[in-house]
């Protein structure tokens, strides 16, 4: 009897042990990430950007980002986040962003998201012009978004808007076009196999992205279409919530160390 409750105690112990043990690690990630926001913080400057990411070895030239919709924040959340990654990513030299939010609220505002991002980057660039092409796999309205005209000494960004009925779609469009191929003897079934259909799923929706940021609560892709995964890096801060530059910086080191190894 008395063993048992010795035994009980120990248990007790070595789990409220536990408990304060990763409750302290939570606190000093906490407290080392907030000190770093306040030391790494973009201050609205194109030069301190450019600064923080010329060093580094090498920047990725095409970077999605997954974010989440919340009713307290609603779509003006989404789109300032929009707005600060596009002015981020041309601070750092990368033009070519991809942002996903799995439900498609972005995708139903093309147009206002494009002049928000136009009315937010004089904050970061002052008058110097920047061209936003905004584009959609399945949206004709953010396709029309896209027809600004742009100059070629004029430094563009690419924007594409995803969601998770585009990755379902490409999996309906490509079966309903093998079928039709099929049908009027382009193909035989023989070449429909695995290596057929994940090149044309590679070459669907979006060009396959250096890098993956994951700006959500929890690591999770949400559907995020994974056949344009295969080669990225991805990058999760789960000390960090939201859409926020520490973490941005320190996915572009994280993607800067790696060790692009092809093949093995």
């Amino acid at each position: 009897m008395l063993s048992k409750i010795c035994f009980r105690v120990l248990l007790c112990a070595l789990h409220l042990f536990v408990r304060l043990f990763d409750g302290t690690l939570s606190w000093i990630r906490w407290t080392q990430s907030y000190f770093l926001s306040l030391l790494y913080h973009h201050h609205c400057s194109h030069d301190l950007i450019r600064r923080d990411t010329e060093s580094l070895k090498k920047r990725p030239k095409h970077i999605a980002v997954i974010v989440d919709y919340s009713e307290e924040g609603g779509i003006e959340a989404l789109v300032d986040s929009v707005c600060e990654l596009s002015a981020w990513c041309l601070c750092s030299g990368i033009y070519e962003l991809t942002v996903y939010e799995k439900n498609g609220y972005l995708k139903e505002h093309p147009t206002a998201l494009q002049k928000a991002i136009e009315s937010h980057l004089p904050y970061y660039f002052g008058e110097l012009r920047i061209n936003v092409n905004v584009s959609s796999p399945c949206s004709p309205e953010a396709s029309a978004a896209s027809t600004t005209e742009s100059h070629s000494d004029q430094t563009s960004l690419n924007l594409r808007l995803i969601a998770r009925e585009d990755g379902r779609d490409a999996i309906i469009d490509l079966a309903r076009g093998l079928v039709d191929l099929s049908v009027k003897h382009v193909i035989t079934s023989t070449q429909v196999n695995m290596e057929l259909i994940d090149k044309e799923l590679s070459e669907s929706v979006i060009p396959e992205p250096d890098l993956l940021i994951v700006f959500s609560k929890k690591f999770r892709l949400q559907g995020f279409p994974p056949w344009h995964l295969r080669l990225c890096e991805i990058y999760y801060d789960e000390s960090l919530r939201g859409v926020n530059y520490l973490t941005y910086f320190k996915a572009l080191i994280h993607y800067s160390d790696a060790e692009m190894r092809l093949g093995h």
